[in-house]
C-alpha cells in the first residue's frame, strides 16, 4: 500500500486502484484518499469494464461519497452530489460480472440503500452471507 501510495494516480495498476478503494472506503473521513480512490477506480472500469472487484468497491466508494460527502468539492455539496443512477449502475454490474461474488452483492446492497429500498438491502445482505457467512462487515451491518 504505502508503494501505491508514492504513485501518480495515473500510474497505479487495476488491482492497486481497488486496494486503494478498500483503503479510501475504510477511512470514510479522509478526503484526498477517497478522492483519489474514485479516479483510479473509475479509469479502472473504463480500461477494464469486466473487473468486477473494482465496479464493486467503486459502488462502495461512491455511496460514500453520496452519503458523507467525503471527497467532493468543498462548494455546494448538494450540486455535486454522486448521482443515484451511477451507483446503481455500479453495483449492478458488480453483480453482472460476478454473480458468485460476495464483494459484489455487498455493493448492491450499498446501491439500495442509496435508494432507500431495504427490502432489496435485506435481500442482497443475506446473498452476501449465503455467499460469505463470516462476512465480518456484512454481519456488522445486517444483524444490528
Amino acid at each position: 500500500m504505502e508503494q501505491a501510495r508514492a504513485k501518480p494516480a495515473t500510474e497505479l495498476s487495476s488491482y492497486e486502484c481497488v486496494l486503494q478503494g478498500y483503503q479510501a472506503s475504510a477511512a470514510q473521513s479522509a478526503a484526498e484518499p477517497m478522492r483519489r480512490a474514485r479516479a483510479c477506480l473509475e479509469a479502472t472500469v473504463k480500461r477494464d469494464p469486466t473487473y468486477a472487484e473494482a465496479w464493486a468497491i467503486l459502488t462502495r466508494v461512491l455511496y460514500l461519497q453520496r452519503t458523507w460527502g467525503t471527497g467532493l468539492d468543498d462548494g455546494d455539496k448538494r450540486e455535486v452530489l454522486v448521482p443515484i443512477p451511477r451507483i446503481m449502475e455500479a453495483g449492478s454490474r458488480a453483480v453482472e460480472l460476478a454473480p458468485e461474488n460476495a464483494a459484489a452483492h455487498f455493493a448492491l446492497f450499498f446501491a439500495y440503500a442509496a435508494t432507500c429500498q431495504r427490502e432489496r438491502m435485506r435481500i442482497e445482505a443475506d446473498r452476501v452471507l449465503a455467499i460469505n457467512p463470516n462476512d465480518a462487515s456484512a454481519l456488522g451491518l445486517v444483524r444490528n
